[in-house]
């Protein structure tokens, strides 16, 4: 017999309240990640998805976007040399708590294989979970919950404003 016993990311933001006022206008972009296990994953989606999801969100209205970078690795002076490159207007952001960003969103959009994405669900926050195409993860786990495999899908829920109910999603967890 199991005993349902929670999670312990999930936890720590499920008595947060999320604010809704009107139209969401702040997007915080996480860092797209590869699972670096899965062999088939182009390595060159992490640069490229960054580029092509500022420039998406921009064209269908949403102008205030933040880019948040994975801990760890110092990678914020790459991503600026990048949206100087590209001319992207685009907030980096490396440092500070996470719940503060979270806090800060009305849209959360990153990586599939995110502990991210149980603290944003939790949260209350919209979450769109990416997990870009080709990859060898098991989607099983998002199974009863909206992700997407390209920046086309992802695109028609932004413009359409319609966004998934995602508590089945966090659930499994």
């Amino acid at each position: 017999v199991g005993v349902r016993t929670g999670n312990p990311i999930a936890a720590k933001y499920e008595k947060r309240v999320a604010k809704h006022d009107g139209e969401p206008r702040n997007v915080l972009l996480l860092q797209y990640t590869l699972d670096y296990g899965d062999l088939i994953a182009l390595s060159h989606q992490e640069y490229e998805f960054f580029v092509r999801a500022v420039r998406m969100l921009n064209g269908v209205g949403y102008h205030n976007v933040r880019l948040r970078l994975h801990p760890g690795v110092e990678k914020a002076p790459y991503y600026r040399a990048i949206t100087e490159y590209f001319s992207i207007d685009c907030e980096i952001s490396d440092s500070g708590p996470f719940d503060t960003q979270v806090d800060w969103a009305d849209i959360v959009i990153g990586p599939a294989i995110s502990g991210a994405m149980l603290e944003v669900l939790a949260s209350g926050k919209i979450y769109l979970p990416v997990l870009m195409e080709p990859t060898a993860v098991d989607r099983n786990y998002l199974r009863q919950g909206a992700h997407y495999t390209n920046l086309e899908m992802l695109q028609d829920t932004l413009s359409q404003k319609t966004f998934p109910d995602q508590r089945a999603l966090l659930e499994n967890f």
